[in-house]
């Protein structure tokens, strides 16, 4: 529990700061004692901006003469899991810094996966990111009372079972192949290289996640549709089945039917 305070700190302080003004570290351990109830030092403060930082959801800063400041970013919280989805893709490279490419006169691309290397790491902070703010608040409740939260999760944060024995899973699922086909071949001239690659990356990782036997709303949400709408909408395509019905009509249709046999 010692070593993954920050990381409960982090989570807290994502989930109960929505200005991105700049925090002094002793103003945000007073705004979360004021949320949780719960006292925390202004050095754990700073370790958990430094772990949000790695994900691109704050700035925290120690100067001598102004002290700390932190920024957190909640707005950043979608891009940064579909980055992580989009580095999950073994085929994801991104180009070569640019001294690189000045010393060697060429572009080459590499494989880097910060994101989702700082998504594996905090698994608290991965938690809060998947259930959402009932997870932050059930712990933090147990925490402030050296138990354990004994409220139900709510529906949207339970996870749901996917049934890989259904005739339209396996129709959406080739439903994806062919959206992957589509958006390979295709790319308007609003779409530069770097973004059409980032699209399919997004749709291969999207298919890769309608794998799995269970997902979360959120894993749902950001992971699967958001990728279909943002190829559709920069491809300007709209991907359908095999046997004729939108994907993303598919897709809504039997993310419904399988909540009604949600884990309990």
């Amino acid at each position: 529990m010692k070593d993954e305070w920050p990381e409960y700190v982090a989570a807290g302080l994502l989930d109960c700061v929505t200005s991105p003004k700049v925090w002094k570290a002793g103003d945000l351990a007073n705004v979360f004692k004021d949320t949780y109830k719960i006292d925390v030092d202004t050095d754990t403060i700073i370790k958990a901006a430094k772990i949000l930082m790695e994900c691109n959801l704050s700035f925290a800063d120690t100067d001598p003469y102004a002290g700390s400041s932190v920024k957190i970013y909640k707005s950043r919280v979608q891009d940064f899991l579909r980055y992580v989805n989009l580095e999950r893709d073994p085929s994801f490279t991104v180009p070569e810094d640019e001294s690189h490419s000045i010393l060697t006169g060429r572009i080459t691309r590499v494989r880097r996966t910060p994101n989702l290397n700082a998504y594996n790491r905090y698994r608290v902070l991965r938690r809060y990111l998947e259930l959402g703010e009932e997870f932050i608040a059930d712990a933090m409740e147990a925490i402030s009372r050296g138990g354990i939260a004994t409220r139900a999760a709510p529906a949207s944060d339970r996870v749901v079972s996917l049934n890989h024995n259904q005739t339209n899973y396996h129709d959406i699922e080739r439903g994806f192949d062919q959206a992957i086909e589509i958006a390979q071949r295709s790319r308007p001239n609003s779409v530069s290289g770097d973004e059409h690659v980032s699209i399919v990356a997004g749709l291969k990782a999207a298919r890769e996640l309608w794998k799995s036997c269970e997902l979360t709303e959120l894993q749902y949400r950001v992971g699967i549709l958001m990728a279909v709408e943002r190829a559709e909408a920069a491809l300007q395509q709209s991907f359908t089945l095999v046997k004729g019905p939108l994907l993303m009509e598919a897709l809504k249709a039997f993310w419904e039917a399988a909540k009604e046999r949600i884990i309990q």
